[in-house]
């Protein structure tokens, strides 16, 4: 599935828009991320197969991953607006880090 066409039976075409998250918003969730608590293993929840959903492994990932991210990524990242996509945006943080991103 492509996301760089619009379907045939959409109404209307994107316009551009800017997106304004406040600072304190983006420390809120800062926040609120460095106090959330990973539940504690489970037998559902150590299955590397996901019959019962996500393991803890991913969960700590995730939430690492959430608080390392740069949330104020289009305002540092030249290339990255809120209108590029994800691939996009990462290819530019990777360009931005000095490695490149495939």
């Amino acid at each position: 599935m492509s996301f760089t066409k619009l379907p045939a039976t959409a109404k209307t075409a994107p316009t551009p828009f800017q997106v304004a998250v406040p600072d304190s918003a983006i420390q809120e969730l800062r926040t609120l991320l460095e106090l959330a608590r990973v539940a504690p293993p489970t037998y559902e929840s150590l299955r590397s197969d996901r019959k019962f959903g996500v393991t803890t492994e991913w969960i700590k990932s995730a939430k690492a991953e959430w608080e390392s991210f740069d949330w104020t990524l289009s305002r540092v990242v030249p290339g990255v607006t809120s209108r590029s996509s994800p691939p996009v945006a990462a290819r530019a943080f990777m360009r931005s880090k000095g490695r490149e991103f495939t």
